[in-house]
């Protein structure tokens, strides 16, 4: 007789796949990795701008500065969240079991990318299908997140 048996799991099955092992880990990583290095990056891009020091003379305290990055950014997180949770729900309401909700939700996601500039520049493609990509629910918020990041434009312009 064996110390250790092996019975029926209670949850799962006792067979794995690496999926299921690395996508959870790879979501919970990326969860709290990105926000963690942009919001850093925020930071440092203030402090190498000079904005930060303009910010201390002004009279803005530090814990004011921290307090408006957190709700910029949280909010930011929320509005991208229930975003992708909502097309999310769509594709589950649409398709009918798991398989075809994980391909048809990542062939959404590859011309989503496109279309939006993820993978190839907005402004080489022609004029009339830049109407169709301003309808990416990606586009925009790339959009503005590269001109802040790379343009140095603040949320106050009209375009963003």
């Amino acid at each position: 007789m064996s110390p250790v048996s092996i019975e029926t799991p209670i949850y799962g099955r006792v067979e794995l796949d690496v999926s299921n092992h690395f996508a959870p880990s790879i979501i919970i990583v990326l969860a709290q990795c990105l926000p963690m290095v942009l919001s850093a990056l925020q930071i440092i891009y203030d402090r190498k701008n000079t904005s930060l020091e303009r910010m201390l003379v002004a009279g803005v305290r530090p814990m004011e500065f921290y307090l408006a990055h957190v709700t910029q950014n949280s909010s930011l997180i929320i509005i991208h969240a229930l975003l992708g949770m909502s097309i999310g729900l769509m594709g589950a309401l649409i398709l009918s079991d798991e398989v075809s909700v994980a391909v048809g939700l990542s062939g959404l996601m590859l011309p989503l990318w496109i279309m939006s500039g993820v993978l190839w520049p907005l402004e080489s493609i022609p004029t009339y299908f830049r109407y169709i990509s301003d309808l990416s629910p990606i586009t925009l918020p790339l959009d503005g997140l590269r001109s802040i990041m790379f343009r140095g434009w603040s949320y106050t312009r009209p375009t963003l």
